[in-house]
Order: structure tokens, then sequence, then C-alpha cells
């Protein structure tokens, strides 16, 4: 039903990302997460002239939505427990009329064979990472560290070619600039 899937949505902006805990600063939902996943998702795809935007971005935006029903795992949980994140898509998505090409976008995610799914994986991690750098400027030594271990998880060119931007750049410069304040 519709309704229920609007309102399950709108467990995401509550269910808070668990591996931030980890690091110490910093808070994120699923929601927020996966809301900037998808714009970094449209900037990869951009980049391209023959991929398939809409399923990018339905990756993008869908990947995490399991957990409404069973929570954000990190890898520490993920050592001692298992959630079935297959069967909770497919209860989410078979109420949907769309729910047949969700599942087989998501799946198509998992596997990681096509380009599609390499610049939805990339967008995932490379909206780690801007968190990371967030993270860095507000004050966490951690987050070198943290950056070093995901840097080498991208697997597109243009989505290392980001990374490196990123890098390089003040979390405030866009807005700094804007108000004519010197970026730090």
């Amino acid at each position: 039903m519709d309704s229920n899937f609007i309102f399950e949505a709108g467990v995401l902006a509550q269910t808070p990302r668990s591996g931030i805990a980890h690091f110490g600063t910093g808070k994120q939902s699923i929601a927020e997460h996966s809301f900037r996943v998808m714009c970094i998702g449209h900037i990869l795809a951009s980049h391209y002239k023959k991929v398939n935007m809409t399923k990018i971005l339905l990756m993008c935006l869908y990947h995490d939505f399991h957990e409404s029903r069973t929570g954000d795992l990190n890898a520490l949980h993920k050592k001692y427990c298992h959630a079935d994140e297959r069967s909770a898509r497919k209860d989410i998505f078979d109420q949907m009329s769309f729910g047949s090409e969700i599942m087989s976008v998501l799946n198509e995610r998992e596997l990681l064979k096509t380009v599609e799914s390499k610049i939805a994986k990339d967008a995932d991690i490379l909206e780690w990472i801007a968190f990371l750098i967030e993270q860095k400027w507000n004050g966490n030594k951690k987050s070198d560290e943290w950056i070093v271990l995901a840097m080498p998880k991208l697997q597109t060119k243009i989505a290392k070619m980001v990374a490196k931007q990123l890098l390089v750049t003040h979390p405030d410069e866009w807005w700094q600039k804007i108000l004519c304040i010197p970026v730090i």
C-alpha cells in the first residue's frame, strides 16, 4: 500500500547510521545519507554518455531502504549479527507496484558487474568520504585514517577524480564564496 510505504520511508529519517558511533563524531540518518548518495550518483552518471541514469538514481535512493526494518548494522555488528536484507527488501517491495523494478536494480547493484552498479556503489563510498572530510574540519583526528581506508574502494575513474576534488575542498567553500568570506 502506497501510504504504508510513505510512512516507512519516513522511518529512515529517524534511523541513525550506526558506524558513526565508532568514528566518534557526527550524526546522520539513513535518509540524509541516501539523499546525498543520490545527488552524488547523479553527478557521477552525468560524466557518462551511455548509462541508465534512472537505474543509477534508483540504486542510490533505495540501496539502504531495508534498514527501516533491519536497522543499520555496521561492520562490528555484522561480525556478530545477521540481518536478512534480501528478505526485508522483498517484503517491502513486493507490496509496491514498482517493486520488481526496484528489486531488479538492487540485485544488479549487489553484483557490481555493470557500470551503473559501480557508479551507484561509488556514490555510496563518496558520500562516506564527504562525511569524513566534514568531520575532519570539525576536529576529528581519525578522519584521515578512515579516508585512507575508503579511497581504494572506489572503482570508477570519475569517482576517483571527484574524491581528489573533495580532499582539497573545504566543506564551507561553496557558501563562503557566495558571501565573499575568505575560505580558511
